[in-house]
């Protein structure tokens, strides 16, 4: 085999949104990469997708691991990747408001009243389902992604390279992007947490909040790297759910956050705050 095809064989490229090349690591790298999760390394980097769309095992990382502060700042709007997610993330706020428009005019059945004529075309719970599914199949299609729990060679729980010491909690549901913004401020102040990254999440109705597990190099060590994350997950939303009690409904707490190689889609929020 010749020098050029090794090289396409160890490695598979892309152009990707800010210029960058996605590489696939080769067997070897992921064999190597086992030392690094067993000795308990937390990096404080995760990996960035330019996009979580395709087959499960064939989505490869997009450049160099990054650091919080570059996520803070992209999530800001700043530099070019910063400024192409906030063009995709106002689109997608838009089709969000779409969605809650069809379901505001969704016809109701007045009491007593017999059963209504069947309507020509989708029902109202159709278009309902039909509009939501749009704004999910352009978020997974379109918005960059990191994996904030650590780093990988392909977004599989099986190709994880270390742990971050970091966890991401999601908040969903809330009523509007004001609202969103409050709950933003008030996790974020939290003096038990002490969140590192705060921000509104791409839908405009929901809080992304980025803990520092601090420890979790000896938190459980006889456990696995995922089961570490998802107690980690567990414990801080249990601990939202008793002391933001009157503030957010058990239904805004998203528990599936516990998945090791969890997607988090890049956001735009101009006031994300994020903590040193």
């Amino acid at each position: 085999m010749t020098e050029e095809k090794k090289t396409e064989a160890n490695v598979a490229s892309t152009e990707t949104m800010d210029g960058t090349r996605a590489c696939s690591c080769d067997q070897k790298a992921e064999k190597s990469a086992a030392k690094v999760v067993n000795s308990g390394e937390l990096s404080k980097k995760f990996s960035y997708f330019f996009t979580v769309f395709g087959k499960k095992g064939t989505l490869a990382p997009t450049g160099e691991p990054w650091t919080l502060e570059k996520m803070a700042s992209v999530v800001r709007g700043e530099g070019d990747l910063g400024e192409r997610v906030k063009g995709k993330v106002e689109y997608l706020r838009r089709l969000v408001e779409a969605a809650e428009e069809a379901e505001r005019r969704r016809p109701r059945k007045a009491e007593g009243v017999g059963e209504a004529r069947p309507p020509r075309g989708p029902s109202a719970s159709e278009k309902k389902t039909a509009e939501r599914r749009k704004v999910d199949e352009y978020k997974v299609k379109n918005l960059p992604a990191v994996t904030l729990h650590g780093v990988f060679t392909q977004r599989d729980g099986d190709h994880l390279v270390s742990l971050s010491g970091y966890v991401v909690l999601d908040v969903d549901g809330l009523a509007s992007y004001d609202q969103a913004c409050q709950v933003r401020d008030l996790l974020f102040a939290d003096p038990e947490l002490q969140p590192r990254m705060a921000f509104v999440s791409p839908s405009g109705r929901g809080v992304k909040l980025v803990l520092e597990v601090r420890g979790m190099d000896r938190f459980l060590e006889a456990t696995t790297p995922a089961e570490r994350v998802a107690l980690a997950v567990r414990i801080a939303l249990m601990y939202l759910g008793l002391r933001y009690a009157d503030r957010l409904a058990p239904g805004h707490l998203d528990g599936c956050g516990t998945d090791l190689a969890r997607a988090c889609f890049l956001s735009y929020d101009p006031e994300a705050r994020y903590r040193n």
